[in-house]
């Protein structure tokens, strides 16, 4: 889960016109939900292993076991705590990077419009001044 959360917070920093897309927020989604399952196995495993304890008749014996169990807990948490803060990041600037694109879009449709504007009216005036009235006129005598 470190490495996706440290991939992630890179992968934004990129080029973000070819990294985001939705199957990244996709993927956030899925990472956000396989460590809220983990999380909930992991506290189930810390119960179980505290029941356990509390049945040894030393109890020493489990608590180095429910000690990682507790750090392993806290680092799922904080992993999950990022991941919930990446996703509305990488909502915003995928929504940022489409605002480029059709910025970049529009002023392309600009440049064609004002390409239109000058030639469609030339076009028209040079068909116009080209039609013939039937005759042909000799200019030579």
């Amino acid at each position: 889960m470190s490495r996706y959360v440290k991939h992630y917070e890179f992968s934004l920093k990129d080029d973000l016109h070819l990294r985001l897309h939705n199957e990244d927020t996709v993927d956030l989604q899925r990472w956000r939900r396989r460590s809220t399952q983990t999380l909930h196995k992991l506290m189930l495993t810390e119960q179980f292993i505290a029941n356990r304890c509390r049945a040894e008749p030393d109890p020493t014996l489990w608590a180095d076991v429910l000690d990682d169990y507790r750090f392993l807990s806290s680092c799922v948490e904080r992993w999950r705590s990022s991941l919930e803060l990446i996703i509305p990041v990488a909502a915003s600037m995928a929504q940022l990077a489409d605002t480029r694109k059709s910025m970049t879009e529009a002023a392309n449709v600009r440049h064609i419009t004002l390409i239109a504007l000058v030639f469609v009216p030339l076009a028209h005036v040079a068909s116009v001044f080209s039609m013939a009235d039937g005759t042909i006129i000799r200019f030579y005598v």
